[in-house]
């Protein structure tokens, strides 16, 4: 996924049926602005646990000087195996006069997980 510097709005949704996840992007902090379709006093995290059929909105704000490749996670709060992280790379880059940079991100894959 490609993104230059600004706020984006992610729709999060668990559709597991046996666990809650962990969802965060590395290094970014971001604000819960909405909880099962309704609006809610918006909070900053740097992750958030999604029960069974909940849903979320975040706003990200993404301001990078020079372009990067950040990983966004969702992980299984109920299993520690590194294999059960779902991984997406998120490029950024500040603007459209730079390129992005190719290949995955440059942090761990498998961190501690922040249970």
């Amino acid at each position: 996924m490609q993104f230059n510097n600004g706020v984006y709005r992610f729709r999060l949704l668990n559709g597991a049926s046996l666990t809650p996840m962990l969802w965060s992007i590395d290094g970014h902090r971001f604000k819960v602005v909405a909880a099962d379709g309704s609006e809610v006093e918006p909070y900053e995290v740097d992750q958030v646990q999604i029960h069974l059929g909940e849903r979320y909105d975040v706003l990200v704000k993404f301001n990078v000087d020079e372009p990067t490749n950040d990983w966004m996670r969702g992980a299984s709060t109920a299993v520690t195996n590194p294999a059960a992280v779902v991984l997406t790379t998120l490029q950024l880059k500040p603007d459209n006069s730079y390129d992005f940079v190719e290949g995955p991100a440059t942090t761990s894959p498998n961190p501690e997980p922040k249970l």
